[in-house]
């Protein structure tokens, strides 16, 4: 859960080039970091908290607490399911398309 909170506060800082490094392998295959900071969206959050984890063999799915700022409405609550992915000893989180 660490490096989930790690990767957002990366976003939370506006530093999108430090979160996309939290990519797996595989997301950073098919997503390049231009499309990331085009598709992703790396505003509007006011906090993140990773709350629990639950792991298998090879991946963790992470239940992510966030505070979204929105221009029409501030302060909204909401939880975020990520997968991380095992490679070479460390997770890495797995980006959706």
């Amino acid at each position: 859960m660490q490096r989930a909170n790690a990767r957002w506060q990366a976003i939370i800082a506006g530093r999108p080039d430090d979160a996309y490094a939290f990519l797996s392998t595989g997301s950073k295959a098919v997503t390049s970091l231009d499309v990331y900071k085009k598709q992703a969206r790396l505003t509007g959050f006011r906090t993140a908290d990773a709350k629990s984890a639950v792991c298998e063999e090879q991946v963790c799915k992470v239940t992510v607490d966030i505070i979204l700022d929105h221009r029409v409405m501030k302060g909204i609550p909401y939880q975020l399911d990520e997968s991380w992915v095992l490679e070479n000893g460390e997770y890495w989180y797995v980006w959706r398309l």
